[in-house]
């Protein structure tokens, strides 16, 4: 980001006391008087910094402008600063421009960034999600697998359990691949996902049947 233009050295003091160039000295002072009272310490809320920069600016320039050949020598380089402090005034406003359109883009970047790390985190939990409901549906069979046949079965045959075969394979493969079961709360969002995908999906049914029922409609009229 760009640094804020620096202020012109040679203050503009009929700005900084509010009069023209033409001003008498009676209307320059009426003015400094007002800028005196506005920037007293008592005329600040508590807790308000006292504008002491501004106070000294109209008082040097009140000082500068009273004086005939003071002012004499500054109405001679007057021009040339008065259109010092126009363009740095438009220095600054150009300044402020671009700041606000770098802090926009800066924005833009991390909203972006926040949108990608989500999506990642979705796309994550939904094939977390997949797999664990795998998952899941192998466990129900190992059990029913099990269920099937009693104890005395599998000792007087000596046979082992289809079920617990099949359990004991799964858990291999859990630990060789390093499965990390989900959290409760994410296997939630993944269930709560698909229940959403499904119901887009049965909206966008009915919309396209409305659409085709008023074809149909639309032909027979």
């Amino acid at each position: 980001m760009y640094d804020r233009p620096a202020e012109p050295e040679t203050p503009d003091y009929y700005i900084n006391l509010g009069v023209s160039p033409d001003a008498t000295e009676a209307t320059m002072k009426e003015c400094f008087s007002k800028l005196a009272l506005e920037h007293h310490p008592d005329k600040k809320a508590p807790g308000d910094v006292i504008e002491s920069a501004e106070s000294r600016k109209a008082l040097e320039g009140f000082e500068i402008l009273r004086d005939a050949d003071k002012k004499a020598d500054y109405d001679e380089k007057h021009p040339h600063v008065r259109q010092e402090w126009e363009n740095y005034h438009r220095a600054v406003a150009n300044w402020e421009r671009r700041s606000a359109a770098e802090a926009e883009a800066e924005a833009e970047y991390a909203r972006s960034r926040r949108a990608l790390h989500e999506q990642e985190r979705l796309r994550k939990i939904l094939a977390m999600g997949k797999i664990e409901k795998k998952r899941q549906a192998a466990m129900k069979r190992e059990v029913e697998t099990h269920d099937k046949l009693t104890p005395g079965y599998w000792s007087s045959t000596g046979y082992r359990c289809p079920g617990c075969i099949d359990r004991s394979s799964r858990q291999q493969s859990e630990r060789r691949s390093g499965y990390k079961k989900p959290t409760p709360q994410d296997y939630t969002e993944y269930l709560q996902m698909k229940a959403d995908g499904a119901e887009q999906r049965s909206r966008e049914a009915r919309h396209e049947q409305q659409e085709r029922d008023a074809r149909e409609r639309m032909k027979k009229e």
